[in-house]
């Protein structure tokens, strides 16, 4: 993971790159979430940031970010459950698109077990 930090050749316009930047990007997604895979049971913590750092490199992806949400989730994270929901919902924003039923029905979910929100609720 170390030596994937980011898009081949950065934000550099060489249009002949695009099509080995974003495999590059891809093999960079998938490693994160091999290994995270392989980490969940014992380290939740580690998987679910190799999870967050993956949904950077393709915000919009809805997939990558239920994975993501689910693990941070699982991990206890809740202030980075909430980031990173709205990351996707500002990278779909972008492109004129909204969270699909799947992703905003994990969200609400995940929303309603969190155990910050359980006592703010029993409060009110």
């Amino acid at each position: 993971m170390a030596a994937h930090t980011g898009d081949l050749a950065g934000d550099l316009p060489y249009a002949w790159i695009d099509l080995d930047r974003q495999a590059y990007r891809q093999q960079g997604i998938a490693a994160r979430r091999q290994l995270a895979d392989l980490l969940s049971d014992d380290r939740p913590a580690e998987a679910a940031a190799l999870l967050d750092d993956a949904a950077d490199l393709d915000p919009a992806n809805e997939a990558l970010t239920r994975d993501a949400i689910t693990a941070l989730a699982w991990a206890g994270d809740t202030e980075r459950v909430t980031a990173r929901w709205e990351r996707l919902r500002t990278a779909l924003a972008d492109i004129g698109e909204r969270p699909n039923e799947a992703s905003v029905a994990l969200y609400i979910q995940i929303q309603r077990r969190s155990p910050a929100r359980a006592g703010k609720e029993s409060r009110d």
